[in-house]
């Protein structure tokens, strides 16, 4: 065999090899990663809410911003917490976007009931409900476009906004007053506890050489707000779940404890012959220092050791990452929802006419038979507070010598505005305690029969009776709730309405036979003077 057919032999084993043997298969190739819709930010549904929220919270959002700029205000923090609720939010943007937006209709009913709230609110006048209303269409409509898997990470900074809105007038004076008293019996007791004696009468401390009197500045109730604040930031920044609980847990009372400290520094001032005088450069720096002490025992709330916990995904954030737009029955029920309360406040707030500036009160005269009357000027604070001009304060006595006079205090509201609070909250802030309540009757003159609360109020060795009722448009009632359903009733139906709140009282001498010379008094005013006193209100 020559060495060409050898070769040619090999060559042709070789593809008879080759095709006996199967075909090798190809590397399986990797599968195909599933695509996930990644729809953009629905900017337009989004400029349409934004737009419809503005018409429909506008005016809350003035009123609060008006509170947030007061003069003494409890919340001048509040511009500043949109911000730090962005910020919140914006430092955790790399796990919102690893979480992606599902739309969820738990939204809905969030946004119908704050809705509905608005709409209450709006009719009442009521400034508080609204921004809280406010707060809860934001946190609606986030969880309506973002889904529960992005409000489960950012609903602390959700939350946080409520900070933002100021509590009511009432509210604050009611506070400022428990908290005064608290912080001024611990002062007491502390002062006592050092071996110097203390009285407390009221609000007022009694030391052997000087007396002190914790004012409502010194009540400790601005501190309180933006400590709780500054917590609440603490604890959504703590890694650690029980260094973020105790932050919140010792937020009061380090605000309590700090502010006792401040009253017990301006006693010492006082004994020692210093000016505590509220407008004193040293009353003003104690409130800076209670600040800055309490703040830092909060911060050294965070150096405690302890475990830090991971930061463990949430819901869906292990899922892939993906971005789905609503709906469009999910945007269109939205936007009907904030379109009714947008028409709410257009119809009860911005459709209003503007509220009469009544000036009914001035028309009470000072001279009524045998009663001659002085009148009592009030302090600025108290027409903010009522939110109506329209009042009169005067003091009757049918001898100029006469120490125990009637007062008649009479507070008119018109159109819009809203009656004055039940008067028991003023002199609750003022330190009296209610010792009797029932409902009693007052006969005015020409036989009319006035139903009353009555009222036996104390403070320290001091009483006061009292007698208050509420007229609308010339029908009088002590109920308060009565009062308030019967004046949203017209204000729904669009009625004109004359509110009052009336109010007469009179110091009670000590003895058995006090308190009965002070009913003859309210009586003998009642049907002698009261008829032609309130003549020219409705």
């Amino acid at each position: 065999m020559t060495d060409a057919e050898a070769a040619n032999g090999d060559a042709a084993a070789g593809e008879g090899e080759a095709a006996a043997s199967p075909a090798a298969a190809p590397e399986p190739s990797a599968a195909p990663a599933p695509t996930v819709p990644r729809s953009p930010l629905p900017w337009p549904f989004l400029g349409v809410v934004a737009a419809l929220t503005a018409v429909a919270f506008g005016p809350g959002v003035l009123d609060m911003v008006g509170r947030w700029m007061a003069e003494g205000t409890y919340y001048g923090h509040g511009p500043f917490v949109p911000a730090v609720t962005g910020w919140l939010i914006w430092r955790r943007r790399e796990r919102l976007a690893a979480i992606g937006r599902r739309p969820s209709r738990l939204g809905l009913p969030v946004i119908a009931g704050s809705v509905l709230l608005l709409a209450a609110s709006v009719v009442e006048d009521v400034h508080f409900t609204q921004n809280a209303a406010l707060c809860g269409v934001i946190f609606g409509v986030a969880l309506t476009v973002f889904g529960r898997a992005v409000i489960r990470e950012i609903w602390p900074a959700l939350a946080f906004l409520l900070f933002m809105v100021p509590l009511p007038q009432v509210g604050i004076v009611h506070l400022t007053f428990e908290l005064k008293i608290l912080a001024a019996r611990i002062s007491v007791a502390l002062i006592d506890g050092l071996g110097v004696p203390a009285v407390l009468d009221g609000s007022t401390i009694h030391l052997p050489s000087a007396s002190f009197q914790v004012d409502d500045a010194c009540s400790g109730l601005r501190v309180l707000i933006g400590l709780l604040a500054f917590a609440t930031v603490f604890a959504i920044l703590e890694t650690s779940r029980w260094r973020a609980a105790l932050t919140l847990l010792l937020a009061v009372p380090v605000a309590v404890l700090a502010n006792v400290g401040r009253i017990l520094l301006l006693c010492r001032l006082a004994t020692s012959g210093y000016s505590i005088d509220p407008e004193a450069p040293l009353h003003e720096g104690s409130g800076l220092v209670v600040y800055a002490v309490a703040f830092l025992l909060l911060l050294a709330v965070r150096a405690l050791p302890g475990r830090d916990e991971e930061d463990e995904p949430s819901g869906d954030a292990t899922a892939a990452p993906g971005h789905a737009a609503p709906s469009r029955g999910l945007v269109a029920a939205t936007v009907a929802l904030l379109a009714l309360g947008a028409t709410a406040s257009l119809t009860f707030a911005y459709g209003q006419p503007t509220p009469e500036r009544t000036e009914r009160t001035k028309g009470i005269p000072l001279e009524i038979g045998a009663w001659r009357g002085v009148p009592v000027e009030l302090s600025p604070r108290v027409f903010v507070i009522l939110d109506t001009e329209d009042v009169v304060f005067h003091r009757y006595a049918k001898t100029a010598a006469s120490s125990f006079p009637v007062d008649l205090y009479v507070v008119h509201a018109a159109e819009s505005r809203k009656v004055a609070h039940p008067p028991e909250i003023c002199f609750t802030g003022g330190g009296y305690l209610t010792r009797e309540r029932q409902v009693a009757t007052l006969s005015a003159a020409e036989g009319r029969e006035i139903p009353t609360n009555r009222m036996l109020l104390e403070r320290g060795p001091s009483r006061l009776l009292v007698y208050h009722w509420y007229r609308l448009d010339g029908k009088d009632t002590p109920s308060y709730v009565d009062h308030q359903i019967s004046s949203l009733l017209r204000r729904v139906r669009r009625e004109r309405r004359e509110a009052s709140m009336i109010r007469l009282s009179t110091p009670v001498a000590e003895g058995a036979e006090g308190l009965e010379r002070a009913e003859a008094r309210i009586a003998a005013f009642a049907s002698e003077a009261l008829g032609t006193a309130l003549a020219p209100i409705r």
